[in-house]
């Protein structure tokens, strides 16, 4: 886990659900002309998972509330570790055991869609978290753009409040970072997504890779004000605080 992701959820405790860490939050949308258009979330949970657990049930719960506020639909997927290699794999798609060969039209049919251009090279900025990403790259329309959610916190009283995006950068300290463009259709569509469902949207920066965050770490607070996709822009303000200063923060 991200360190920085560790030390708000010391703080937090199950108020922080982090994407990633036993299941995984996505966000499903469309290349169009100048932007991406929003077509659904799932969560998707490798097979050998245990189901039932609270961190699933959190992340499940999180993403179902975000996609039923903006009126678009999420997609329980658990796929095989297999998937790739296994000819005759199967994944279960919102309770349905279907063929790995069958699952790209089942998905394009919950999310609305009708393309027959397939396959997308990898980003050159992203590592394969698990074999689903693989899988989906080559197989799914080559329009669409999956991008992870990093966390989502929770008010008090258990209601959404921000998507949290996560940037750990040793090589690049807080006074310097900015949000990468390389990035740019991860950004308008956490932004887009924070927005329709009057979420904040707020990246958070820090340095720490090998040791722990602790409150005095500096972390670079990152305000997303405007995504534009053509030409490449990405318009943000930043303000340096203190670890501790990041629990303030999102506590108000």
């Amino acid at each position: 886990m991200d360190n920085l992701l560790q030390y708000l959820r010391n703080h937090f405790k199950d108020r922080l659900i982090i994407s990633g860490e036993i299941g995984d939050l996505l966000i499903w949308g469309e290349r169009t002309q100048n932007g991406v258009r929003l077509l659904g979330l799932s969560c998707n949970v490798a097979a050998n998972i245990r189901p039932g657990q609270k961190q699933l049930r959190q992340l499940l719960d999180s993403g179902t509330a975000i996609a039923a506020s903006i009126g678009v639909p999420i997609m329980r997927i658990v796929y095989p570790l297999d998937l790739i290699t296994n000819p005759q794999a199967t994944l279960r798609i919102n309770n349905q055991v279907v063929n790995k060969v069958d699952a790209p039209a089942i998905i394009q049919g919950l999310l609305g869609t009708r393309y027959n251009v397939f396959g997308t090279s990898k980003d050159v900025n992203k590592q394969i978290n698990d074999v689903f990403h693989e899988w989906a790259r080559a197989q799914l329309p080559k329009d669409y753009v999956r991008n992870d959610i990093d966390a989502i916190l929770l008010t008090p009283e258990y209601e959404l409040r921000d998507i949290l995006e996560i940037k750990r950068s040793p090589s690049r300290k807080p006074d310097k970072w900015t949000p990468y463009v390389e990035d740019i259709r991860n950004y308008y569509m956490g932004d887009l997504l924070a927005k329709r469902a009057g979420m904040r949207f707020i990246t958070l920066n820090h340095p720490n890779k090998f040791v722990p965050v602790n409150d005095d770490t500096t972390v670079g607070i990152h305000f997303i004000q405007r995504v534009i996709l053509n030409p490449e822009n990405i318009q943000s303000t930043r303000t340096l605080v203190q670890a501790r200063e990041v629990i303030d923060f999102l506590d108000n």
